[in-house]
């Protein structure tokens, strides 16, 4: 087999190639069929999160978690999320891999809770970039039950015109 080690190609390239013979005479054979490949990508750049904000407080459903991707102008990649209750994140309560825009919208978290969350890309090579800062966020406390309502009673009648309301919490 015949080589060539061209000095350097070009990543996030792609390229097509062929190749013909040419003898000690100087005479030219006919191409060889074509064939393409495409260069490594770079490694996918660190994320910037956007929003919630580190620490941010009293969020409700539904949060929206978005970041800037500074490898967008570039090519596309894909994103995954992960939120847990620690900042280790050893057992996420979300861990979201596939997503395709920086930005993504959801609910079902607990009332008065501390999340973490953080990101990170996939490029098109499969070569999956550093993880984001750990931010944390927290949601609304548990609001409390709604209040019995003692007096006047339901339904009274000829209740005084500077009547008492009385309740239960």
């Amino acid at each position: 087999a015949t080589e060539l080690h061209p000095d350097v190609l070009e990543r996030n390239a792609r390229y097509h190639w062929r190749v013909r013979a040419v003898d000690v005479f100087g005479k030219v054979g006919a191409w060889s069929g074509s064939s393409s490949f495409t260069t490594r990508y770079d490694t996918p750049a660190l994320l910037a999160q956007v929003t919630p904000v580190r620490g941010a407080e009293g969020l409700a459903d539904p949060i929206r978690f978005e970041w800037s991707d500074p490898d967008a102008a570039r090519w596309s990649n894909t994103y995954r999320l992960q939120i847990a209750l620690s900042p280790s994140f050893s057992e996420p309560a979300v861990d979201t891999a596939g997503l395709t825009h920086p930005r993504i919208d959801l609910d079902g978290f607990a009332f008065g809770q501390t999340y973490h969350w953080r990101v990170r890309s996939t490029n098109p090579s499969a070569t999956a970039g550093p993880w984001s800062e750990t931010w944390n966020y927290s949601t609304l406390p548990m609001l409390p039950d709604a209040p019995v309502l003692l007096t006047p009673d339901d339904g009274a009648r000829n209740v005084s015109t500077s009547p008492a309301f009385t309740w239960q919490d």
